[in-house]
């Protein structure tokens, strides 16, 4: 939802800045410069929208083929690979909430820890980069498609461990 509010919110403002850049223009039509920054404006918000609409599915497709899952005995890995590779891992002992959700129905998400707000509703969306809130958050398995099974098998694993 605060995706949508950001993007309405930067679409009227650009609206407003553009028409005060127009109103300038034409009082001084000498100076290049309002229709400039009115361009540079206008085609940022472009670029930022075609982002939102089809970019972030190509992110997240992108990352969901270098990010590999692990489920030991002793700790959950999470792996992306990449030129500066990102490794998360938990203890499986020092897990406490262990959460399920299905995603369609053949894939679904394991989420090993509790969530913050915004990272609910921006994790593994494809903007979990911009917002700053939703870094940091639990280590999850995203679009798998044995979660019950692997939601399963970590329960078995933190029953054992303790």
């Amino acid at each position: 939802m605060s995706a949508v509010i950001l993007v309405f919110s930067m679409i009227w403002c650009t609206g407003v800045f553009n028409g005060y850049l127009r109103v300038r223009a034409e009082q001084d039509p000498s100076s290049a410069m309002p229709m400039l920054l009115m361009f540079a404006v206008g085609l940022l918000v472009v670029l930022w929208a075609w982002y939102l609409a089809v970019g972030r599915f190509f992110w997240k497709a992108r990352r969901k083929r270098r990010t590999l899952y692990a489920v030991t005995d002793r700790r959950i890995p999470s792996v992306v690979a990449g030129r500066s590779p990102e490794i998360r891992a938990e203890f499986v002992r020092s897990l406490g909430v262990i959460d399920k959700e299905p995603v369609g129905k053949t894939h679904g998400n394991v989420i090993f820890g509790p969530r913050q707000a915004a990272q609910v509703n921006v994790a593994n969306t494809g903007m979990e980069w911009f917002f700053w809130a939703a870094r940091g958050g639990p280590i999850a398995f995203y679009d798998i498609p044995d979660w019950q099974q692997v939601h399963r098998m970590v329960v078995e694993a933190v029953d054992a461990a303790r």
